[in-house]
Parts: structure tokens; sequence; C-alpha cells
């Protein structure tokens, strides 16, 4: 998978596989975007995705939102101070009983509608995990191919948190530092053999 960093006004990340292109990036009115364009895909109106231990350090990221949505681990402490922490731990926990989280993890898979219609008229992403890798499954149902994170008003909130994360922790990861990681190498090696 190439990896691509784009800066205009803001970043954008394009991740290359074959005939497929995944974008993310912030839009104009400052809400992150997950877009995925295939050169096959003509009337088809769902496509994946996979992120792989290809790229470890990309597949570190998918992990890390994965596992702070599965674990309802949002809410972060922003000092060392003990009351501080437990009451982050309090809010995580309470997270795990509501609403938003039962509509968007359920067995395994991150399902989000888009911020930018209703559920029955938006775009559907679904983020779950097989053995090595992240796979991003986008159920299309208009022309706009982008699935939207609000900043503010999500159907989701607090949960746009963690995509908001995600989208910080790319701009601060050193794509251009390709040094091969042990799991990339391992995972090739696996590849091969199949």
């Amino acid at each position: 998978m190439e990896v691509k960093r784009i800066k205009d006004n803001y970043y954008k990340f394009q991740f290359i596989e074959n005939d497929k292109v995944f974008n993310v990036f912030f839009g104009g009115n400052l809400d992150l975007y997950f877009e995925l364009y295939s050169c096959k895909r003509k009337n088809n109106l769902v496509d994946t995705f996979e992120v792989t231990k290809e790229n470890y350090q990309v597949y570190l990221l998918f992990d890390k939102l994965y596992e702070s949505i599965k674990n309802h681990d949002i809410y972060k402490a922003l000092s060392m101070d003990k009351e501080e922490k437990e009451r982050a731990i309090l809010e995580n926990e309470e997270l795990g009983k509501s609403l938003a989280y039962s509509s968007i993890y359920n067995d395994g898979v991150i399902s989000w509608y888009s911020d930018e219609k209703s559920e029955e008229e938006a775009n559907l992403l679904e983020i779950f995990k097989e053995e090595d890798k992240y796979i991003l499954k986008f159920s299309i149902k208009e022309d706009n191919n982008a699935i939207r994170f609000r900043n503010s008003r999500s159907r989701y909130k607090p949960f746009n948190l963690a995509f908001m994360d995600f989208f910080n922790d790319l701009i601060n990861c050193d794509l251009e530092d390709r040094q091969i990681h042990m799991e990339e190498y391992l995972y090739k090696m696996k590849v091969k053999k199949l």
C-alpha cells in the first residue's frame, strides 16, 4: 500500500492499493471525511479497502482507532492528576452503556452512518478486524462517496473524537520513515507462502 500525505490548506492522506484510492481529509467545514474511489466500481455501491500489516505504522493507527471504540476508551486524562484519571475511567465506563455505543459497535463491527444525512439516506462505513488486517466496507447510497464525521452535532458523539484522534495521529506519524518493522516483514513472508 502506498501512502501519500498532501498538504494544501489542510492535510489529506491517500492510501493507494491497486485500483483503489482511500482518502482521509478535513473538509472546508472542518469535518473529517473518509472516501473510497475504485477504478472498477461503476454501479457497485458496496466496496472495501483493506489495511494490512504491510504498512505497520498505518495498521497500528487503525488498531488504535478500532480498540478505542471497541473498549469505549474515548475520554483521556489530560494530566497525571489521580482525580482526573478516575473521572475519565468513569466517563468511559458510562459510554459503554450508552445508546451511542450500542449504535456504533456491535459484534466486532464499527458501523458509522455518514453525518451528512439521516441514517436512511446516508452512506455507511463498517470497520472490522480480521486476522492480519482491517476491512473498511463502504456502502454508498448517493453520488458522494464520502463518509462524514462531524466535529459538532454528530449522532455518535463523543465517538467522533476517536476519528479526530486518528487523523491527528496520521498527521504526527512519520510516513516517510519506511524502515521496515518486524511485523511488516512477517506479514510479507506469510503472504509469499500463500
